[in-house]
């Protein structure tokens, strides 16, 4: 007569990059997804329609990521839980992130939003993508350029760092990913490393 359920949007692609141009505006990550759980009253025998998210893709050659899926329950058109996909990264963005997930329902119990990628800044280089929200804090933001990405909260992942250099190859770190296993199990993800060369994905939260 009940049951729980946790669901994650997908997190959103990457923008591409210059098409072997270099200039002075940022490419951007993508945002994290968003996490909802809660327990859910049911009868048995009837149907809730379960949407999985998937992630999103990367861009290409002068082209911005698409944005993540959203994660649903839904009972007759009433969205019980609710776990949003993070938006593309866009494409040459001065002053510009990508938006993490939210989190909502109306059995929604608990839940974080995801991370939103690191801001562009005019300058070349690439932003690092938000992590995937947990079950009691948002998933942390990407870095900025050469900056580390932040660390998730309550079992969120980090964001990836941030990526500058003047040549034509190499990428931003990805968010991290949230597992199952509930707040404090496998701790918060670290933000990744941002460095002119090898920058680093955001640690997944909760054993994600």
């Amino acid at each position: 007569t009940s049951i729980s359920a946790v669901v994650v949007g997908g997190g959103g692609g990457g923008s591409g990059c210059d098409g072997g141009q270099i200039r002075n505006e940022t490419n951007n990550g993508g945002g994290g997804g968003g996490l909802a759980y809660g327990t859910i009253a049911v009868t048995p025998g009837e149907t809730l329609t379960v949407v999985v998210g998937s992630g999103g893709n990367a861009g290409g050659d002068d082209t911005g990521g698409t944005a993540g899926g959203n994660t649903t329950i839904v009972r007759s058109g009433t969205t019980l839980l609710s776990g949003g996909g993070g938006a593309g990264g866009q494409y040459r963005s001065e002053g510009a992130t990508a938006a993490g997930g939210a989190s909502g329902g109306t059995a929604r119990i608990g839940g974080g939003s995801g991370g939103s990628s690191g801001t562009g800044t005019g300058v070349s280089g690439a932003t690092g993508g938000g992590g995937a929200g947990g079950y009691s804090g948002n998933g942390g933001n990407g870095g900025n350029r050469t900056s580390n990405g932040v660390a998730g909260t309550g079992g969120g992942g980090g964001g990836g760092g941030g990526f500058n250099t003047t040549s034509l190859t190499g990428r931003a770190g990805a968010g991290g990913g949230v597992g199952i296993l509930g707040s404090g199990v496998g701790g918060d993800g670290a933000g990744g490393t941002g460095n002119s060369a090898t920058p680093t994905g955001g640690g997944g939260g909760s054993n994600g």
